[in-house]
């Protein structure tokens, strides 16, 4: 399932947050300062979120995991990218065509994304 803007799963979705482990702020560091750094600069940047889940099965939790977004006036579009950095087995590259994320969602668990950015879309909705 995406989630948008006029999606009321989406409202759901943020209000229970209190479920989601956040045992591991650092990602939520570096997608702050990449937006604070490419809004200083007038890009509109936005963040998205992904519900994943902690290991291998729905049972053992899940967490959130935040991604920037970035509104390209000349395509007319939002492009997602992931701030976190690679490690082993982790390889995502900042592509205008093909977007490229640290975790595909598996839908059959349960897990969810924002495909457009929610701090925008709150504060123009």
């Amino acid at each position: 399932m995406n989630l948008t803007c006029d999606s009321k799963d989406l409202d759901d979705y943020l209000c229970e947050l209190a479920e989601v482990d956040y045992s591991n702020p650092i990602i939520r560091a570096k997608s702050n300062l990449l937006a604070a750094l490419l809004r200083s600069q007038g890009i509109p940047t936005g963040f998205c979120y992904q519900r994943l889940m902690l290991f291998d099965t729905p049972d053992k939790g899940y967490c959130i995991h935040v991604l920037n977004a970035i509104f390209f006036h000349s395509l007319n579009k939002w492009i997602r990218l992931d701030s976190r950095g690679n490690k082993t087995g982790i390889d995502v590259q900042f592509s205008l065509e093909h977007e490229s994320l640290a975790f595909p969602i598996q839908q059959e668990f349960d897990e969810v994304e924002s495909t457009i950015p929610c701090d925008i879309c709150k504060t123009t909705s």
